[in-house]
């Protein structure tokens, strides 16, 4: 069973599409995943100026976002928070993290 742990890159744009049918109208888990997604060069390019504290809005602090692939797909997205403000103080903290539907709940050695 092999996991990796990359970068957000066009190589899994349907997988992220995917993911994102997959969790329908649930809440979405890291902060990232609400990020307009239809311009996917776009995403990816908010997500480095996020990482390099570029165009942050309002409240928002650098940020790092990690995916979880398995099997070429993604399973998982954290998302790791350079500093904290007052508000992540409180709430949020510096690690973000979401995993996929599919594939909650069944441990690594079912995967």
């Amino acid at each position: 069973m092999e996991f990796k742990i990359v970068k957000p890159s066009m190589h899994y744009r349907q997988s992220y599409h995917n993911y994102l049918a997959e969790l329908g109208n649930e809440e979405r888990y890291p902060m990232p995943m609400d990020l307009d997604h239809r311009n996917f060069p776009g995403l990816l390019q908010t997500l480095n100026n996020y990482e390099q504290g570029v165009d942050l809005p309002h409240q928002r602090v650098p940020n790092t976002t990690l995916w979880m692939i398995h099997n070429n797909e993604l399973i998982g997205v954290a998302n790791i928070r350079h500093k904290l403000n007052r508000a992540l103080t409180e709430a949020g903290g510096h690690i973000g993290i979401g995993i996929r539907p599919s594939y909650r709940k069944q441990g690594p050695e079912h995967i």
